[in-house]
């Protein structure tokens, strides 16, 4: 494999940086509102740790070229996103919480509009406020699913000439460019922002009904 640029490295560690960034998140929500615990804290607290740990295994898979995995694992962390989301489409985020602890899919359940909670649903709903999820969600299911994409990665060489081709298997099948390992990186990174701002958001609307509950609060 080719060494990584500085401009990889570079989004790899800015990437890792925002373990700080989690960390502080989970910190705030359990303070807030005197320690009170709400359904909608369970979630965001389940798409903080999963979102911690597939931005390690992201981080590192880029790290050494695996751009099959890596796709899919930006593929999870968009969806970590639109199930946080969901939060903000139904009438009491609070009540997801008891169905998806049995173990009820959330796509059984219904927004404040009467439409499921699938996954296109949710994606659509979500690109309303963030336009890039619809693309980023479409490319990367192609990493999910065997598709096209893990088609092309045994091909290691073409001659367009002659219609010869040589073809690999493994991670390692063929070169990995550069632009490829960014634009990853970029997508991470704006879904894992997408991730901390829906937290960000929540975490207002906690603290400002703490503030109208008080008994001298006007």
């Amino acid at each position: 494999m080719t060494p990584l640029s500085e401009n990889v490295k570079n989004r790899i560690a800015h990437l890792r940086e925002s373990r700080g960034a989690h960390a502080e998140a989970v910190r705030k929500l359990a303070e807030a509102d005197g320690g009170r615990i709400f359904g909608v804290d369970l979630i965001a607290w389940a798409a903080l740790n999963r979102s911690l740990s597939l931005l390690d295994g992201f981080a590192t898979l880029i790290e050494t070229g695996n751009i099959l995995c890596a796709g899919a694992l930006l593929r999870l962390q968009v969806d970590s996103s639109m199930r946080l989301y969901a939060c903000w489409l139904v009438d009491n985020p609070h009540t997801l919480i008891e169905p998806l602890l049995r173990g009820e899919p959330l796509k059984s359940m219904k927004s404040r509009t009467g439409e499921r909670l699938t996954d296109a649903y949710l994606k659509t709903e979500l690109s309303k406020i963030s336009p890039w999820v619809e693309s980023v969600y479409r490319a990367t299911s192609g990493f999910v699913h065997l598709s096209t994409v893990h088609m092309i990665s045994t091909v290691r060489s073409l001659e367009t000439t002659t219609g010869e081709a040589q073809f690999g298997l493994g991670s390692g099948a063929r070169e990995v460019k550069e632009e490829e390992l960014l634009e990853a990186l970029d997508a991470f990174i704006e879904a894992t922002k997408c991730l901390l701002q829906l937290v960000a958001s929540w975490l207002v609307t906690k603290e400002k009904a703490a503030v109208e509950r008080a008994p001298d609060h006007p």
